[in-house]
Formats: C-alpha cells, structure tokens, sequence
C-alpha cells in the first residue's frame, strides 16, 4: 500500500532543489482505460507488400484489431516480422545498418489533470503527430484510424545520417501502408484503475520524484506511479538511480571517474528531465533526457543481470535496445545492454533475464541501464516518468 506524497516538504526547499516552479502533479482521482473504437481505412490492403511477409504473419495481420500499417519497403529489410496481441500489433524489420520497429494500439489511459507541452508537435501523415529523439533512437507517435501508433528508428553505426536528424524517420512514417486488420472488435467498457500514488520518498534512500541534481536541469514534480505493478529492472540490490552526465565521469560531472564511489551510494536522483535537446512533452521546459539512467551495485560491466520489468512480449532489438511491450500495450525499453538472452517475439515473464548492464553503444558512455517507459496516453504515445515506478518497485525487491 502506497502512501500519499507529502509534497509541503518540497515546496519549502524549491529554492534549494532543481525541482520544477509550476504545481506538482499529483496522483488523485482515478486513471481511466479506455479500448479505443478502431476502423479499417477505406482502401484495400496493399497486397504488395502484404505478400513480403510469411503466410502465418499474412494470416495474423487479418486478425488484427488495429489497422496495420507497415513501411511501403519492406522488402528491403533482410528481417520483417509482425505480431498480433488483443490489444496492440508490432511489426520489426531489420538490415545491416538499422532496426524499424512500428506498434498500433488500441487501448488509451487518460490521467485526470495530466499536463504536458506541445514540445515536439508537428505534421505527419495529414494528422498532428510527435517526433522525438533518445539516445540515438528516433520515434514519430500518432493517432489514426483511432489507434495510437508508434514507430522508431535505430541506427546501427555512429555518424548514420538518417539518424542524425528526423527527416528519415518521418519519411518512413509517411511511407506506411496500409497491408489489413481493423476488424470490428467486441465492445470493451472503460476500466477505471486506482491512479496510484507514489510512496514517501525519505532521504537519505531517495530523492523526491522531480529532484535533480543541482545544475543539470528541471525537473517534473509528478507523484504518479504510472506502471505500478512492474518489477525493478536490475535483478538484485542495490542499484543507484543517477545521473551519468552530471556525476563523476560524466562529460559534465565534477572531476573523477565513473567508477567514483559518490556514483554507488544513496540517495537516488530522478533524471527523466535532465537537459538534453529532446523533445520531451511531460517535462516543465518541454525538453529532456525521456529516460532514468540505473547502475548496478558495482562498477563491473556484463555482470549484472537486467530483467523483464512486466510480462510481455519482446517487439524490438536493435544494436542496443531491446523492446518489450507488455498486454495493456505500454513500452519499456532497455539499453545499453551486452548479453542479451532474448529473441525477437519471445515471449517473456516478469523477471525473465534479459541481458546484463553494459556501455554497448554507438558511441562513449558509462555502465549502466538506461530505463524508458512509453504509454498510449489519451490516444499518443508519450514517454512517461519512471522514477517513482521504479522507486517502489525497488522497495518490493527482497
């Protein structure tokens, strides 16, 4: 049971923390989920494309309750793969020098009071859509035909134009197809959850959700656990929620190295909106790092194993990201990981190893676990933050 966050505290020390000036977000009320009425688009299916994916995948696409949009070339991936939950499909293509993962979802979550910037906002496919870029990864989301869709792009090898900007990756959402599915589904009654509060969070263990390191940011003071019942993702204790920029051995951190002992000891540090030119919609400037970077208990690359916070099915692995999206269709994402035990479409339980914290990347970065969280919020995928999830799933570690 989740006690409420007492916020009083925290107003008084604004001067002294880099926690955001505007209202906190509370967690009051009830969330509501929603299964969105979805409609095939009025065109046939390109069978064209269509005819590039195997016969089993042809047949799940027709099943599908969200209208399945696929990138026009597909053939040109040596990987295409797609799968069909209730709620949400994902498709995935892969070549030698990028990773295309593309999910439909039809089940929506509405937060009472929720605010957000338009940071981010622009045209794509006739329809208002969010373009953004994390560690490297490039995602368009939107709505269409009443589903929210989510593509992404990843590059294999540093300096890949189409990944130092948007144009590709809004070329590529503006290339999708529609290849079938859209069915008329049976009707689903709005499910009211509990919008869950996050627990008191009491130095010296953690920092209070929006607090940052000074200097490094504002953040986003928002006492909602947005994905209350998943698990920590590093499999045993302890681990330190922190900076990796603004701590010792980062490129903006106090002199030392990453190793540093101030880096392995409490309190954590929320750092969803640490400075970072991203667009991120749910942070007070409207820009920030999407993300909670996590290091293990000791500075030792591909020992430590990451876990699958919920059950769910993996939808993405790229060069280092590892995608697993779970059945109410929200995604959390894993990176920087060596040693990854899992496949394309498995099927994973909560807890199932995934792989280990690693610096795989395109370029420099420390050891640690970079933790997102993406959810169809009122019809668009948004990353949500994580560090009050993450928080009390710590606290249920044994």
């Amino acid at each position: 049971m989740y006690a409420k966050l007492i916020f009083i505290g925290l107003c008084l020390c604004l001067a002294e923390r880099n926690v955001a000036e505007s209202s906190p977000q509370a967690a009051t009320g009830q969330r509501v989920q929603t299964v969105t009425s979805t409609q095939a688009p009025n065109e046939q299916p390109k069978q064209e494309v269509l005819s590039a994916l195997r016969a089993i995948e042809r047949d799940t696409v027709a099943k599908s309750a969200v209208p399945v949009l696929l990138p026009s070339d597909i053939r040109d991936f040596e990987e295409r793969r797609v799968t069909v939950d209730d709620m949400y499909y994902s498709a995935f293509f892969k070549d030698k020098t990028r990773s295309v993962s593309v999910q439909g979802s039809r089940l929506k979550t509405e937060y009472p009071g929720l605010r957000e910037s338009d940071e981010g906002k622009t045209r794509l496919r006739s329809t208002e859509g969010f373009v953004t870029e994390s560690e490297a990864i490039w995602t368009a989301s939107w709505n269409e035909f009443g589903a929210a869709y989510l593509l992404s792009l990843e590059c294999s090898k540093p300096n890949d134009k189409r990944c130092e900007s948007e144009d590709h990756v809004l070329k590529l959402v503006n290339s999708l197809v529609y290849v079938g599915g859209g069915k008329t589904a049976a009707h689903v009654a709005p499910r009211t959850v509990p919008d869950v509060a996050a627990a008191a969070t009491t130095p010296p263990s953690f920092n209070p959700p929006g607090q940052l390191l000074t200097g490094s940011g504002q953040g986003r003071v928002d006492a909602r656990v947005y994905s209350p019942d998943m698990l920590f993702p590093i499999e045993k204790k302890p681990a330190y929620a922190n900076s990796q920029v603004y701590n010792p051995g980062g490129n903006l951190g106090p002199p030392g190295e990453q190793c540093d002992p101030r880096n392995y000891s409490f309190p954590w540090w929320d750092n969803f909106c640490e400075t970072r030119d991203r667009a991120t919609p749910m942070c007070p400037t409207g820009k920030g790092h999407q993300g909670q970077d996590i290091r293990p208990s000791t500075c030792e690359k591909d020992k430590h194993f990451v876990v699958s916070a919920t059950d769910g099915t993996v939808t993405h692995i790229g060069e280092y990201s590892v995608f697993i999206t779970a059945p109410d269709t929200t995604q959390y994402r894993y990176l920087h990981m060596s040693n990854v035990e899992v496949k394309l479409h498995d099927k994973v339980t909560k807890g199932s190893h995934i792989g280990r914290v690693s610096n795989v990347f395109t370029a420099a970065t420390t050891i640690h676990l970079h933790f997102e969280i993406f959810q169809n919020i009122a019809g668009q995928y948004r990353h949500v933050p994580p560090y009050t999830s993450l928080v009390s799933a710590y606290q249920r570690l044994p």
